[in-house]
């Protein structure tokens, strides 16, 4: 299914009236749901429905069912604009010592307070719904709590009674226990498969994620990214992200980097974070991978040895320098950049007129 799509399905539900269902964006972790969610649905919700609620709740690490109302109202709370919190209010949570994101008051015993007041439960109304509630990682609650009585409180507790709208995001791969499977019969009415191509999702990732002025200098890679994408069968959103963020920061540092240079930090950056999202890289490895000439003299040599085991260097090799021996530079700047998400911009400058000098205009 489609991005496009997906919002349409779930804006029909919004729509649906008093529904006695949830929703479930079933998808691989890594897939981009959580993404998706905060960045194109809740957008589209905000303009169709002005006055609805949308409160995104993980429940990651969840191991009590008393848990669910805080987390909800942290979320409320925390999104002023949705909130609409009146000085009243604002003078009861005052006199209740609660602490609050963005508001940075302290929690106590704030969900029971509220608990049956219309900012936590959604009004109960045939005209219109008042309140969206998304409910992430479902699969990543404790193993002190079961899926299926998470399902059965929300359901009892915002569907049943007040016919609140709400959507589920989770890998249900990750969930093997029969009676999850029974309560989701009883509770979810649709689930909808979410696995978007990483092309639909790239430019709304430019858009939330780059400056501005950065954004076609890395379009200009973009073939060549997803080339690298499909070659070594890199599927997780997040990596593309964690790659676009690091080519926006060198871009933010050197914005007079010129196509040809940045064609190769464009190369070593995502090779290099290819190995690092996978776990496979260390920092002292990272460091031990220099230019490809002298690369190539190390593998010689471990070939002619006839060693064994490869090391990670010699397999690095293999791997991505052997078929893209043009476009490879080692970049010291980027490892620890890739590593710390800090770029040394004296250092990558120096590295860059090594390169080029000839064609760059840095000072």
């Amino acid at each position: 299914m489609s991005m496009h799509s997906l919002i349409d399905s779930v804006l029909a539900y919004v729509a649906e009236p008093e529904t006695d269902y949830a929703i479930l964006i079933n998808g691989k972790w890594g897939s981009g749901k959580t993404f998706f969610v905060s960045h194109q649905l809740f957008k589209r919700l905000g303009e169709q429905y002005p006055e609805l609620r949308l409160v995104h709740v993980s429940l990651s690490g969840l191991d009590n069912l008393d848990e669910i109302y805080p987390k909800i109202l942290v979320g409320l709370l925390s999104n002023q604009a949705s909130a609409r919190i009146g000085s009243g209010l604002m003078k009861t949570l005052l006199q209740l010592d609660i602490k609050i994101p963005k508001i940075g008051i302290t929690t106590k015993n704030i969900a029971n307070v509220l608990k049956d007041t219309s900012l936590v439960i959604a009004k109960e109304t045939k005209s219109k719904p008042d309140m969206f509630l998304c409910f992430d990682d479902l699969e990543r609650i404790s193993n002190k709590i079961e899926a299926e009585a998470v399902l059965g409180y929300i359901y009892a507790n915002f569907i049943e009674s007040k016919h609140t709208k709400v959507l589920l995001i989770s890998d249900e791969s990750k969930i093997s226990a029969s009676a999850y499977k029974e309560a989701k019969e009883k509770i979810i009415g649709r689930t909808f498969s979410f696995s978007p191509s990483m092309r639909d999702a790239f430019p709304q990732i430019l858009e939330e994620l780059v400056a501005e002025i950065n954004r076609e200098r890395i379009e200009a890679e973009k073939e060549f990214l997803f080339a690298l994408l499909d070659s070594y069968k890199i599927r997780n959103l997040r990596t593309l992200q964690f790659i676009i963020r690091a080519l926006d920061i060198i871009s933010s540092a050197v914005p007079e980097l010129k196509g040809d240079s940045f064609h190769k930090v464009t190369f070593f950056t995502t090779i290099l974070s290819f190995e690092y999202r996978k776990g496979t890289l260390d920092l002292e490895d990272a460091y031990n991978l220099t230019n490809v000439e002298t690369l190539s003299v190390l593998k010689s040599l471990s070939e002619k040895t006839e060693e064994k085991v490869k090391s990670y260097r010699d397999i690095f090799y293999d791997t991505y320098i052997k078929f893209h021996r043009n476009e490879y530079e080692y970049f010291r700047s980027i490892v620890d950049l890739v590593f710390s998400g800090y770029l040394d911009k004296d250092l990558f400058i120096v590295e860059i007129k090594s390169l080029e000098p000839q064609t760059l205009s840095i000072e």
